[in-house]
């Protein structure tokens, strides 16, 4: 990856300030799904202008649209957005519960775009707010929304359907960092409200990845997320657009953390900030939107180095000459194996099989594999072979179905350590017995040293000492 930081003319212009001078924090490199619209390089970029941080992809919104429409994960059951996932689910709910405070009727209409799985609309549902509406790329998740009986439709951001009508309320959650063309969609949101309506953003927040580096490296840099937005630059973008920023939330992964808008700011999992209409620019924005932009850089730039970090010690970790001399199996064809197969070292190395629960992915080619289920894919595999399990969010639920699989395997979680030393691997064994599970091997040596030959006795096991009598004369 590269990291010499060095100018260039941006191919796509700055999603904040539409200027196109730009400093290259990173080349970001994936090995791309077969067939895959997105790009297999795009370089991570600073505005000179305005300080905003994005990718500077060479893919189109057509091609993006194309994506969410027949590659992405989020139409899964278990995806991203369904709330099956704890941390998902408890942020879905606190989601409803912050706009249920604020949105006040429960006839309201509220439309939520890029909606997936539906999730936060199920949950406006059962506290009672009554019109709904989804729209979301993908073809599936309007059809699984249609049967919970809440009105959808296929579309995108830049191309909405009509039938859905006018919204008091539009939520568009965890979707801008995926837009290509993020001025248009803004644009196009004041024909979608009617005249008092509002509308919710929320994203990832940029100012806080790097205190989430320790737990896989580039998790907030990837293929689909191509604007990184902090509060400054997200407020900036909206004023630019007819919109006044009313209120602010900062979220953790455990916790929610509401701020007053003159608040104090903290490095936070995701900010949400609700929007009114404000064509003539009468509002001015909270002290809290208008900090050192230039923050943003060294955000990013931190965040970088420490993903890069991690990439080098899991590389360590994961590709010991044991394992580079084994066939390896996939489990899991996502952003974070894309990513990984592009890096340097696991090139050599002996890629048999890559299985995958997405119907997206299955049948599809990657690294010279066709993915396939894993039922299909983990039968007939050479002796020694090694599943290492790279979908680490889907980590205990693959490990479950392991367990049930009538294969002989050893496996091991592709995941490294908050401080970056390589940590011993978890290695598991699962036998052809679909119950029976052996125990992992030990991850290290023991402490003991081997039996002595010249007097049988373990060195570092102490001499027993003698202890006195008792009363009766008898050593204890």
């Amino acid at each position: 990856m590269h990291t010499a930081h060095t100018e260039k003319t941006a191919l796509r212009p700055c999603p904040v300030c539409g200027k196109n001078q730009a400093e290259i924090l990173t080349t970001m490199r994936y090995a791309v799904l077969e067939r895959s619209p997105l790009p297999a390089a795009s370089d991570i970029v600073c505005c000179l202008a305005c300080g905003m941080v994005y990718a500077d992809t060479p893919g189109t919104q057509a091609d993006y649209d194309r994506h969410y429409a027949g590659f992405a994960a989020y139409e899964q059951t278990n995806g991203i957005g369904s709330g099956t996932d704890e941390n998902d689910a408890r942020r879905i709910e606190e989601s409803a519960d912050w706009l249920a405070a604020r949105i006040g009727a429960k006839n309201a209409r509220i439309i939520d775009i890029g909606c997936a799985q539906g999730g936060l609309l199920k949950a406006l549902s059962r506290r009672g707010f009554s019109s709904l509406a989804g729209i979301d790329p993908s073809a599936r998740c309007v059809e699984r929304l249609k049967a919970a009986e809440i009105p959808a439709w296929q579309g995108y951001l830049g191309h909405l359907p009509a039938e859905c009508g006018k919204g008091d309320l539009v939520v568009i959650s965890h979707v801008l960092e995926h837009v290509v063309d993020v001025a248009g969609t803004l644009s196009a949101l004041h024909k979608l409200l009617t005249p008092e309506g509002k509308v919710y953003i929320e994203v990832p927040d940029a100012a806080g990845y790097h205190n989430m580096a320790g737990t896989l490296p580039f998790q907030f840099i990837h293929q689909e997320h191509i604007n990184h937005f902090d509060l400054p630059h997200l407020a900036m973008l909206c004023t630019l657009h007819g919109f006044g920023v009313s209120e602010i939330v900062r979220k953790s992964i455990g916790d929610r953390h509401d701020i007053d808008l003159d608040g104090g700011r903290g490095g936070d999992f995701a900010l949400g900030i609700l929007l009114i209409q404000d064509k003539q620019n009468k509002l001015s924005a909270p002290s809290t939107c208008r900090e050192d932009r230039a923050g943003l850089k060294r955000h990013i730039a931190t965040y970088i180095l420490e993903s890069q970090r991690l990439l080098a010690a899991q590389a360590a970790s994961s590709l010991s000459i044991e394992i580079k001399n084994r066939p390896i199996a996939l489990w899991g064809a996502g952003m974070q194996t894309q990513r990984i197969l592009a890096t340097p070292g696991w090139k050599e190395t002996n890629i048999v099989a890559i299985v995958d629960r997405d119907p997206n992915k299955q049948g599809k080619s990657l690294a010279g594999c066709i993915i396939e289920p894993p039922e299909k894919g983990l039968r007939h595999l050479p002796d020694n072979t090694l599943v290492i399990i790279s979908a680490h969010h889907y980590a205990e639920e693959i490990k479950s179905e392991l367990a049930m699989l009538d294969a002989d395997l050893f496996a091991i979680i592709l995941k490294d350590n908050p401080h970056g030393i390589p940590p011993p691997l978890k290695t598991y064994r699962y036998h052809g017995n679909p119950r029976r599970r052996i125990h992992r091997p030990p991850s290290r040596p023991p402490r003991r040293a081997p039996y002595l030959p010249h007097d049988g006795r373990r060195r570092d096991v102490p001499e027993r000492r003698a202890r006195p009598p008792n009363r009766a004369g008898n050593h204890l």
